[in-house]
This record gives structure tokens, C-alpha cells and sequence, in this order.
């Protein structure tokens, strides 16, 4: 496969899977990956600057956030371009399950402390004050520690978890446009990584621990358009492994063309549960012209 181009259309391939790294002489394996539905989409047509202590407010989120440093960080227009997204359109259902029930353990963890609080302050009251209460202010004093029982116990079922905002930041640093995404609730992104377009240098993240969701982007529109790319499911990154996976320690797990590159291409739509789109095969063909795809 060495010279060859295999263009993946499918549910879109983890940019970190084992095996998807390197071809057999060395090159990126992953030469490109787009999302050709445009379920990652984010908004960033909002600008601002820098305030007088250094911090971009992103009114989408209303987080006032901490940039990085260095080259990549760099702004010589000093605008910056902001978005965001909810986390769980990004994925696809099954992880949103997961995520759901586990930060809802969380959750309850935390939150059943403070209905026990609450009951015991109830409790200990009533031991104290035996009704019939007669003073006014008694009175007030129980229906508002009664409220508290019943409002915390009632929130514990009825809480919707819609999951983190994600804050997207757009900018070009002199030779590209460059994104970078992050959940932080501090709004801190000097750890955050700042990409460009996957094809350029090949760089992808992760959404978090929790999540194990490697993510790229693709910045479109002069930086009115960060696309967000992450996979549907494994489906893609087990084809692509079948057709062109190369473990240059384990010969034995390579793909039938471990020499071969890859064109990530995803058709599967995040808001559809993964159905493919007339758009999105379009897309995907046009893009394999532009890539030069061999297969």
C-alpha cells in the first residue's frame, strides 16, 4: 500500500487509535480527517479582546477566559473569535448514556448529603419546638425547613443533565488559523491545546478522562467556522484498521495495507445517531478529488 490513499467513509476514525499512527516506512498515517456532515460545526462569527487584565469573556458561556502562550498563541489582530457547543451533541448516544449515569452517581453522592442536612435540621427542630406551633415565626421557621426536604428530595429526580458548554476560541496566529476547545468551568486554557486544520499538522486532543473522546478541528471561513471532528463510533477506526493498520511491533494486527495512508471521511451524522446524509457523501466525494484518493 506504500504510496496509496485510502479514503474511509464511514463513521469517522479516532485520530489516536493504536495502529493508526504511523505507516510501515514512517509517515502520518491519518492524513486528513473531516467531518463531512457538519454535526461539530461551532458558531464563531462572536469577536472580542483581551480586557484590561488579560482575560477573554466569551458571553456565550459567560466564562471570563485565561489564554496560552507562546507562538501559537499568538494574535496579531489581537481579535479572537468565539463559539461554543453543548458536549453532548458532539458525541454519539451510547457515551452520552454512560456519561449521564456517571456523573449523575456524582451527583447523588454529593447531593444526598445535603437532603440528609436537611432532614436532620427538620428533625431536630421539631424535637425542639412540638407542635401545635402558636408563634407566627415558629410557623415560618418549619415550612421553610420543610420546603428545603422537599425541594432538595425532588431535584434528585428531577435534574436534567445536559452536560459541560464547551468554550471554542478561533484566531489566526500569523500563518494559520488556529482553535482551541475546552469544558474547564474555570474558564483556564493554558493547557488547552491550539490546533489548526488536521491535515496540516496532523495534532488531535481529547475532550477529557471521563470522556476518552479524541477530537480534531477544521477551521472554515476565514475562522467563522470551527468544526469540531470526533468519531460516531468505532465502526470507521475498524475499518480503516482492517484496510490499512500498521503496529511495527505486532506485524501480526497490520491491515491489509499497512503502507497505505488515510483520508478520515465522516458521513455518519452525530445528530442522526450516525445515518448517513446525501450532503455528507457529497461532501465526502468531493473531498476525495481534493485529496488525490487513490481507493
Amino acid at each position: 500500500g506504500r504510496g496509496m490513499v485510502v479514503a474511509v467513509m464511514d463513521t469517522g476514525c479516532d485520530p489516536g487509535a493504536p495502529g493508526l499512527q504511523k505507516t510501515s516506512t514512517g509517515l502520518p498515517k491519518i492524513i486528513d480527517c473531516v467531518d463531512c456532515t457538519g454535526s461539530g460545526d461551532v458558531d464563531t462569527t462572536t469577536t472580542a479582546k483581551l480586557d484590561s487584565e488579560g482575560f477573554l469573556l466569551n458571553p456565550h458561556t459567560g466564562r471570563k477566559l485565561k489564554l496560552g502562550t507562546g507562538p501559537r498563541w499568538a494574535n496579531p489582530s489581537e481579535t479572537w473569535r468565539l463559539g461554543y457547543r453543548a458536549e453532548f451533541e458532539l458525541v454519539d448516544s451510547g457515551l452520552v448514556a454512560r456519561l449521564k449515569k456517571e456523573r449523575k452517581a456524582a451527583f447523588d453522592e454529593v447531593h444526598l448529603g445535603y437532603v440528609a442536612k436537611a432532614r436532620k435540621r427538620l428533625l431536630d427542630f421539631e424535637k425542639e419546638n412540638p407542635k401545635p406551633l402558636k408563634d407566627e415565626v415558629l410557623k415560618l421557621q418549619l415550612k421553610d425547613l420543610q420546603d428545603r426536604v422537599e425541594q432538595l428530595a425532588a431535584a434528585l429526580s428531577a435534574s436534567e443533565d445536559e452536560g459541560p458548554l464547551l468554550d471554542v476560541v478561533a484566531w489566526h496566529d500569523g500563518t494559520h488559523w488556529r482553535a482551541a476547545v475546552s469544558g474547564s468551568e474555570d474558564g483556564d486554557l493554558t493547557s488547552t491545546p491550539a490546533l489548526t486544520n488536521f491535515a496540516m499538522e496532523h495534532e488531535w486532543s481529547s475532550l477529557g478522562e471521563a470522556e476518552q473522546m479524541n477530537y480534531c478541528v477544521n477551521i472554515y471561513d476565514e475562522g467563522a467556522i470551527v468544526s469540531i471532528v470526533c468519531d460516531m463510533s468505532s465502526h470507521g477506526t475498524h475499518v480503516a484498521g482492517i484496510a490499512a493498520a500498521c503496529y511495527p511491533e505486532k506485524p501480526d494486527m497490520n491491515g491489509v495495507a499497512p503502507g497505505a495512508q488515510v483520508v478520515s471521511l465522516k458521513i455518519g451524522d452525530t445528530r442522526l445517531d450516525g445515518m448517513e446524509t446525501g450532503t455528507g457523501l457529497a461532501r465526502a466525494f468531493a473531498h476525495c478529488v481534493k485529496a488525490n484518493v487513490d481507493l
